[in-house]
Parts: C-alpha cells; structure tokens; sequence
C-alpha cells in the first residue's frame, strides 16, 4: 500500500525519460485533485514531465482517483482491455477487465485520442453521454471487446454507434429481461460489427419511452438478432434495417411480431424502412404485423423466399421471377 498525505504535484513520477509500470498495489494520494495554481498543477496520483506521454503504464491495482481522467490523461497509459471498476462505498477505483471500450481525447493542451476500456456497456455509454471530467471529446462508438450477459435492460438516451465487433450480448432468461436495449429521448443508435443479441425470453429492442413521452431511433447494419415473439417494437421513432440476421421465438404458435410497432403509433410516429438483411419465418414485404398485408420494406425493396421460410429484403430491379414446382420463386 502507498500513502501520501498531501503532495503538491503527484504521488508517483516519471521525469520523462523512464519508464514506469504498475501491475499492482493500493495508491491513495488524499488532496488529489485539489485546486493548485492551475489545473497542471492539481495534484494527481501520476505526472510525467514535459510532453513525454505514456511513460507510466498501469496493469492493475487500486487508485482514489479516476486514473483514466486526469487532466494529463495521456501521460498514463492503460490498455484498453482493462478499465477501472468504481467503488462508491470506498472511494476508490480498481483496475479489472473491460468489455468495451470509447475513444476519448482528453481537453489537455496537445492530447491525442486512446482507447478508454469499461466494465460494462452501461458505464461506456455513459462516457459518451455524460463526458467525464477533462474528457473532450468521443468518438461515439461503443466497441464490444467480450462476450456479456445482462440482467437488466440497457437504456440509451443519447447518440451511439455500437460495434459489436462479432461479440454476443445475452440476456438471461429468469426473470426475463424487457427488452435488452431501450432506445428513448431522442437517441440515435447504430448497430453494426457482426455480432449478436440474443434474447430468449422477452424483445431484444424498443424504440421510445414506454409512456410515450420520447422517441428512438435505429439502424441495423448488420449481425444476429434473436427475441421472443420481437426482435424490435417501436413505440415512437424510426427503425431502419439494412443488414442482419432476424428470429424470434414465436408468440402462441406465430412469428408475425418479428418487427412491431404501437398500432395507434404506426405510421404515425413509429415507422420501419427494411432495406436488407435476412428475416426467419417471416416476411417484412407481406406479414400481419399492422394487419393483414402489412409491408415494411422500403421502396424499391421487395422480399424474396430462396430458401423456404427465410425472406431476404433486396432491391426489386433485382430480382427475377422462376416457376419451379408450381410455385413462383424469386431469385438474384
């Protein structure tokens, strides 16, 4: 354990020219962060001299301060397959695994952007929407470095870019988890990376707040989308599908909620534009969502049934009409 009182610049320093590595250990410095002259002059638990960034690599341990948001941020470097867990009851911060990470660039005069890893998808959106201190600026985009499982539904209420970078979020089945992600006050979220969402119990989205109050919009670009009786149900906003894979458990013996909307919202607030991907046992050209007929490809798109059961959304100008067996198929 490392201890320091008061310190007028920090508890541990590089004069820029040696390399310092901490794999481990408790580091309380207790007036870190206190007003100085300016904030260089704060006292932190790391400083390197000069513009020598990256000279203090961490690898573990446990800090009293946010060692990833110091003014000199880029003067301490963590890699960003580690992120730093809170600890509200002790006050301090502790190096573990991450499962995602945000490039950050830090308000420091001369600060590059980095890879910052999180301990969950929650606290990296958080960093996007709530800045933290001497954060600048993000780049919007939550990268998935792992596989997660999630017992609570994720709320998103600002703009999101979410890489799944071939990574799958599950949510456990008992209790249910309704749905996986929340999309509401006014957000724009992309999804994109391959990856997977998987939800056996209950709808992997919603757009919108529940009472109604705000909207949430979606693009899939690509990946796996598995749900119970809905993959995603818009209360009010847009959703936009251009790529993917869709399934659902089906709702008493029916697939026909694979996409929803509010009925009284559809169209009127609520609107789906289906451009691509692959829908199972369902058709997003001709289906029962919105009642009988209901089509929610977007012009100029048309659904095709090459493999039976399995709908793929292409442009129409592609397609070509084959009679085989009595029935006509659709091909490309």
């Amino acid at each position: 354990n490392y201890y320091l009182n008061k310190a007028v610049d920090c508890l541990i320093h590089s004069a820029g020219d040696e390399a310092v590595t901490v794999n481990g250990g408790t580091f309380t410095l207790a007036n870190v962060g206190e007003e100085g002259p300016s904030q260089n002059y704060n006292p932190w638990i790391f400083n390197v001299n000069g513009g020598n960034a990256g000279n203090v690599t961490v690898n573990g341990g446990t800090y009293n301060s946010d060692i990833n948001h110091l003014f000199w941020a880029n003067e301490v470097y963590i890699p960003e397959t580690l992120a730093l867990n809170y600890n509200a009851s002790a006050g301090t911060w502790t190096v573990v695994e991450s499962v995602a990470y945000v490039g950050e660039t830090a308000i420091s005069d001369g600060a590059s952007a980095r890879n910052v890893g999180y301990a969950t998808i929650e606290e990296a959106i958080d960093a996007i929407s709530n800045k933290k201190e001497y954060v600048g600026t993000t780049n919007e985009t939550v990268t998935m470095l792992k596989d997660v499982t999630v017992n609570a539904p994720i709320i998103v209420e600002s703009d999101v870019n979410f890489n799944l970078n071939g990574k799958t979020v599950t949510a456990v089945e008992d209790p249910a988890v309704y749905p996986v992600i929340r999309i509401q006050n006014g957000a724009d979220v992309t999804i994109a990376g391959e990856g997977s969402i998987i939800n056996n119990a209950d709808y992997v989205f919603v757009l919108g707040a529940s009472d109604g109050t705000s909207v949430g919009n979606l693009t899939i670009e690509n990946g796996t989308f598995h749900g119970a009786t809905t993959v995603a149900s818009v209360t009010k906003g847009n959703l936009i599908i251009t790529g993917g894979d869709f399934s659902v458990e089906p709702y008493q013996g029916s697939y026909e909620f694979l996409i929803n909307c509010i009925d009284a919202n559809y169209n009127n607030g609520a609107e789906v534009s289906i451009s691509g991907g692959k829908f199972q046992n369902w058709n997003p050209e001709n289906n029962a969502a919105e009642g009988a007929n209901t089509n929610f490809c977007a012009y100029g798109y048309g659904a095709i049934e090459n493999t039976p059961n399995v709908w793929t959304v292409i442009p129409k100008q592609t397609m070509t009409a084959v009679v085989k067996d009595g029935w006509n198929w659709f091909s490309y």
